[in-house]
């Protein structure tokens, strides 16, 4: 078994400077309480066949599960710097270690080539990891990103600030727009990029392997991307002040930017910060 690497990473085409990153401030350590994990399964008790655990692997990433799991890494993980993709280790190779990750999908056809003994094996587990910087699926710095607070600003810019963003997210399980909190940085650097450009006019260029949201809930690569895909809408308006989008949900209707941010933060915020024995109110 091998592996491709991604992460969620933020980067700049450009030749920047990686600045020192700030720890986060404490109501982000408050607001991950609300995303802890209560319970977990093994998938690999003692005397597991490889082929039932991997396929026990794939039918809970499938399944919406993600599985963490431990590797030896060996030295021909170095390949992985500018394309992402591990291979599957050579006879012999020296171990540099060992690694955490998180396995979040797999693709049964990703064939990968061991440069060291020209070794390719077909089948991989793609995986959520934060080791390097120096790949990973990722849009140009140039890209403008729409902000919860009704800006719209460059990842560049907002990669400068150090600072997380709040931004409009989309939940595939609910099949709507709900917000999120992000921390842009700068990544590293790919060289195949590809420019997307969309029946607007607009164009925004990406890796080839950055995943886009279609109008029915699935991701696909930008590389495989044709004329008349459809992908998903962010449609904001101003209404007497007031800022709305467009819900795919609700077709048709567009719903108030803020009342989307307190209807979906509310439970967690007051699980956060409201004390036993005191009166809370929230003013919107």
């Amino acid at each position: 078994m091998h592996n491709i690497i991604w992460h969620d990473h933020i980067k700049n085409t450009g030749p920047m400077m990686l600045r020192n990153l700030r720890e986060p401030p404490p109501f982000c350590y408050s607001f991950a309480k609300n995303y802890q994990a209560i319970n977990y399964v093994r998938l690999d008790p003692s005397g597991v066949a490889k082929d039932v655990l991997l396929q026990s692997i794939k039918d809970n990433i499938s399944k919406g599960f993600p599985c963490m799991f431990g590797f030896t890494v060996y030295n021909s993980i170095q390949q992985s710097s500018s394309t992402g993709k591990i291979p599957y280790p050579c006879e012999g190779e020296k171990i540099d270690g060992g690694h955490a990750v998180m396995a979040v999908r797999y693709d049964d056809k990703m064939s990968i080539k061991n440069e060291m003994c020209d070794k390719e094996t077909t089948g991989a587990l793609v995986i959520r990891n934060s080791w390097d910087t120096e790949w990973g699926q990722c849009l140009a710095g140039e890209t403008r990103i729409s902000l919860l607070d009704g800006r719209e600003v460059s990842i560049e810019e907002l990669a400068l600030e150090m600072k997380p963003v709040w931004i409009y997210s989309y939940d595939t399980k609910e099949s709507k727009v709900v917000p999120a909190l992000a921390f842009p940085k700068y990544s590293g650097y790919r060289k195949d990029l590809v420019r997307v450009t969309l029946d607007s006019g607009d164009s925004i260029v990406c890796t080839s392997d950055h995943l886009w949201l279609k109008r029915d809930g699935s991701y696909k690569p930008a590389i495989d991307l044709s004329e008349g895909d459809s992908l998903m809408p962010l449609h904001r308006t101003n209404h007497h002040g007031y800022e709305k989008f467009y819900s795919n949900k609700h077709r048709n209707t567009c719903i108030t930017t803020h009342w989307m941010i307190v209807h979906d933060l509310d439970k967690r915020l007051f699980q956060i910060y409201t004390l036993p024995a005191v009166k809370t109110t929230v003013v919107r």
